[in-house]
């Protein structure tokens, strides 16, 4: 959740991965797993970001609706994710 949630907040990954992995993998035992779900977790939350700089350039350039860009999103953001934890639980 808190790589999700610095993702969505930073808008770039380098800075959920730096500001979460930390706190992240020093609660939990570091594993690939939780590595992969922490890290694909940053990643999703960046693409559902309302800063995400990409999208906010492609916005003002093309002179597109904000709400109608962005709802697109959610979607293969929420499919990413879902995928990603039902590798984790079998990997697990």
């Amino acid at each position: 959740m808190l790589p999700l949630v610095a993702g969505m907040l930073t808008g770039l990954v380098q800075a959920c991965i730096g500001v979460s992995f930390p706190l992240v993998m020093g609660v939990i035992e570091p594993s690939i797993g939780y590595v992969m779900l922490a890290y694909v977790s940053g990643v999703v939350g960046v693409m559902i970001s309302p800063v995400h700089l990409c999208l906010i350039l492609t916005v003002e350039y093309f002179k597109a609706d904000f709400m109608r860009s962005y709802k697109p999103l959610f979607l293969p953001s929420a499919l990413v994710l879902a995928v990603t934890l039902c590798i984790f639980r079998l990997a697990g």
